[in-house]
């Protein structure tokens, strides 16, 4: 677990929005692979396993389930404990999304425009939560570290409902898809395109 956590220390890849106009194409493909390779290593332990995703515009507070589970993971040599403080964040816009504010940034027209409106509320002045970024924000401690935020288990419940919605915008807005060429449009390490990514049956699950 600790070598899958660490791809996402690693900038090289390009996967953010705060990384430039390629992080922001990538954010959505990379962190599909990204969910779908951890899915792939839980499946070699139980075939049926999948990673659930958690509607936090719904549902208010970290999954009771995870509450207590805070582990220590060596991440490059190093132990790494999680820890959370939710909603206890002083930035107004890190706070859970309401279900408007989804409705919200489902209306984006074209794929760019819904990619920075997910990941971090952009333009500010239209939204008032940092969606994606918030979330992290929100939660606190390790899940606020960009680089190391994996190390929570809670992140790959995060990660799966911003896919999920992904998702139901992409059945809406046909061919709107990232603007990658060449090596930008790989989605490193792994050598997956991101026309690869652009249907959940092609990693062989669908949202329901």
């Amino acid at each position: 677990y600790g070598p899958h956590v660490f791809h996402h220390a690693d900038m090289k890849h390009n996967m953010h929005g705060s990384m430039g106009p390629i992080g922001v194409q990538r954010f959505l493909p990379w962190h599909r692979v990204y969910l779908f390779k951890l899915e792939q290593m839980l499946q070699v332990f139980d075939p049926e396993i999948f990673i659930p995703y958690w509607d936090w515009s719904v549902d208010r507070s970290i999954p009771y389930w995870l509450q207590n589970f805070t582990p220590t993971v060596i991440v490059d040599g190093l132990p790494r404990t999680v820890t959370r403080a939710p909603g206890v964040h002083s930035n107004p816009r890190s706070r859970l999304p309401l279900p408007q504010d989804v409705i919200t940034v489902g209306g984006e027209t074209n794929y760019t425009a819904f990619t920075r409106a997910l990941e971090g509320g952009i333009p500010v002045t239209k939204y008032q939560t940092a969606m994606h970024n918030g979330v992290h924000m929100w939660v606190g401690g390790i899940m606020s570290d960009i680089m190391y935020s994996p190390t929570d288990v809670l992140f790959w419940l995060h990660h799966a409902n911003c896919d999920r919605l992904w998702s139901i915008w992409q059945k809406n807005h046909v061919n709107q898809n990232p603007n990658l060429t060449g090596t930008d449009a790989i989605m490193d390490p792994w050598s997956y395109n991101e026309q690869d990514t652009r249907d959940t049956t092609n990693f062989g699950y669908v949202y329901t």
